[in-house]
């Protein structure tokens, strides 16, 4: 097994990490047999999954992918979850959930403070949603935020949480153990993933991505134990004294995340950085001899 993170600024356009994973993508793809193919995987965000699929259409040969897939977080939570017999129309999607938000704001209008008068205001909802789906995504429960309002120094912003955590606390009330929104739908994913080994012996190759949640990228920690190679590319600067280096932090943040959580696991990444070979004149035919030693900041750095 071999996980190699590709790093790379944007250099006249190009990003020479992005190009390498695709270029590891087509090495392998034309050495595989028929029967490995489908054992080739892409993960990148769902709004460029066809533009990838066609850059790899050509550069494969322009008569198709054969078995190998381009994928998002979105089309393998649907493909787990229904491979294991859940019921798609239990499926909550992102209407549906705000939808459900409303009715728990009104379920619960005499309780709350700050909100009581906005519960039917257009739009409160929407704004309500995305506040308890990003509380959802990074694992924090009604009560987590309930302790937090208490413990707040600002008053307005305590009241703001509380009032949240108990339209989140009705929310789960109302959604019940058998309808699976957006959260509890990559939750269940990653773990069919980890007791299934759904990506035992997959090659993974993976792309544009800036920023996770924490329940993403323990769904992509999950594919990465399993995988027997994994590729991923960071259009990065590590260079902190770069005059844009703050527009990194993200990327940066997301790609020690996951070196330091792999090697919790007993999993070694090698890290490549391609800016300067590009600079000088194009990356090198094989990028696994110019691999860099690379630790992350240690925990509290």
């Amino acid at each position: 097994m071999s996980i190699i993170f590709y790093n790379s600024r944007k250099i006249r356009g190009e990003a020479p990490a992005q190009e390498a994973v695709y270029r590891d993508f087509v090495k392998t793809y034309k050495q595989a047999s028929p029967g490995k193919k489908k054992d080739l995987l892409f993960l990148v965000p769902r709004q460029t999954t066809l533009e990838v699929e066609n850059t790899l259409i050509e550069r494969t040969g322009g008569a198709g992918l054969f078995g190998s897939r381009v994928l998002s977080y979105d089309m393998i939570e649907r493909e787990v979850l229904r491979g294991h017999g859940y019921d798609p129309t239990k499926i909550l999607n992102a209407h549906g959930q705000v939808m459900m938000i409303q009715k728990a704001s009104e379920d619960m209008e005499d309780e709350l403070t700050l909100y009581r008068s906005s519960t039917m205001r257009t739009g409160f909802s929407k704004e309500a949603a995305k506040e308890i789906v990003l509380f959802r995504e990074n694992g924090l429960d009604p009560g987590a935020i309930a302790s937090v309002s208490e413990e707040t120094g600002d008053r307005m912003l305590g009241r703001k949480l509380k009032d949240l955590s108990m339209i989140y606390q009705r929310y789960l009330e109302i959604m019940g153990d058998e309808t699976i929104d957006l959260q509890k739908r990559i939750r269940l994913a990653t773990e069919l993933i980890r007791t299934e080994g759904v990506f035992e012996g997959k090659d993974l190759f993976i792309l544009g991505f800036t920023s996770l949640s924490v329940l993403e990228r323990e769904m992509l920690l999950s594919m990465m134990e399993q995988a027997e190679n994994v590729r991923m590319a960071f259009v990065t600067d590590r260079n902190p004294a770069s005059d844009d280096a703050s527009a990194f932090e993200d990327v940066n943040r997301l790609e020690d995340a996951l070196i330091r959580a792999l090697a919790d696991k007993g999993k070694k990444v090698e890290v490549c950085d391609l800016s300067l070979e590009k600079a000088e004149g194009g990356p090198p035919e094989h990028a696994e001899e110019t691999l860099l030693s690379y630790k992350p900041p240690r925990r509290g750095d």
